[in-house]
């Protein structure tokens, strides 16, 4: 469903560097990223007013990132549940709310794409930087507030630095843009070139038809925040109105082989194009660029699962929890 040309493979390959082949990954991790700095070993080697380096072992940090990964993905599947049921209901359900719903199972989907990726958006508190300074060769640490994640190249096996870097946006702004961004750096940057459908998918993952009403990458947010915040725009279900159509965009969706999982993007940001005032177009879009960064997400996650020691059990949960949707195929 998803192609698997050039860019695919350089991303499959960013996925596989930041797991190593000799990890343990058949026991996940007991704890998050909030978590890593009070319990895991590391060494602080630099710090500054905005970033700050560690050194630690790569595989203890990896299994943590993939641990937020199996989390993550639970988020997923139960929002993507709950826009199933939405589709089915017999009962009002608000189409409001089924934009948030929509937003938040992209969200979810494009945090654990960044943890795949070597690349996590993460918001470091004011405590464990207080940790970070008391280990500093300098004694300072930067202000509490939303990271980037990068692995510096290394010659050793075992150990490895890695970037802390601070991010003025907030968490959710930060995820969609510099996931957004990497992807559409991979398209203008991927040797050999990709053919007709790779160049079609993440041209429409990274399109910039919402730059003229949402500003840049974060519109997801902001298509959110237009829903849920602005009062009287999306709850009229008193006035009988929908500027939603929720019910529309996640049926296009029950058979996404009928059409492709391209052409479906595609055609979504192709009429957002066209019909530039449509509120519903712009829910379009954003749920399907969620559901392709969704199917992205997992058949990495599957492609890794099959090549390192993982355990499965977690993945087999999901699976058992949507085969209750008789229309849905994971």
């Amino acid at each position: 469903m998803i192609p698997q040309g050039p860019i695919y493979a350089s991303l499959r390959q960013q996925v596989l560097d930041a797991f190593p082949d000799d990890g343990a990954y058949s026991s996940l991790a007991s704890f998050r990223m909030s978590e890593w700095f009070r319990k895991a070993a590391y060494t602080v080697t630099s710090t500054g007013n905005k970033t700050f380096h560690v050194q630690t072992n790569i595989v203890d940090l990896a299994r943590v990132h993939l641990f937020e990964i199996e989390l993550l993905l639970n988020h997923c599947v139960e929002h993507l549940a709950e826009m199933e049921c939405f589709q089915r209901a017999h009962k009002y359900r608000s189409e409001a709310w089924q934009v948030v719903t929509i937003y938040y199972f992209g969200f979810f989907a494009a945090q654990a794409l960044l943890r795949m990726l070597g690349t996590p958006i993460v918001f470091i508190k004011k405590d464990d930087l207080k940790t970070v300074k008391e280990l500093s060769p300098l004694g300072i640490a930067p202000g509490a507030g939303t990271y980037q994640i990068t692995k510096i190249p290394t010659v050793f096996a075992a150990t490895a630095e890695y970037n802390f870097s601070r991010i003025e946006e907030r968490v959710h702004d930060a995820t969609w843009i510099c996931l957004l961004k990497a992807l559409e750096k991979q398209r203008k940057t991927s040797f050999p070139s990709p053919n007709a459908q790779e160049i079609m998918l993440y041209d429409s993952l990274s399109t910039h038809v919402m730059f003229r009403k949402y500003t840049d990458y974060r519109w997801p947010s902001l298509i959110r925040t237009k829903a849920n915040y602005e009062p009287g725009y999306a709850y009229q279900a008193a006035s009988h109105a929908n500027v939603c159509q929720c019910s529309k965009t996640i049926i296009r969706w029950n058979d996404p082989k009928k059409r492709g999982i391209v052409g479906l993007l595609n055609a979504a940001a192709n009429e957002c194009s066209s019909r530039k005032d449509d509120f519903s177009r712009d829910v379009q879009l954003m749920h399907d660029v969620s559901r392709t960064i969704f199917v992205l997400l997992k058949t990495l996650y599957l492609d890794l699962q099959n090549r390192r020691k993982m355990d499965k059990r977690p993945e087999q949960k999901r699976v058992t929890l949507l085969k209750d949707l008789a229309d849905y195929v994971v």
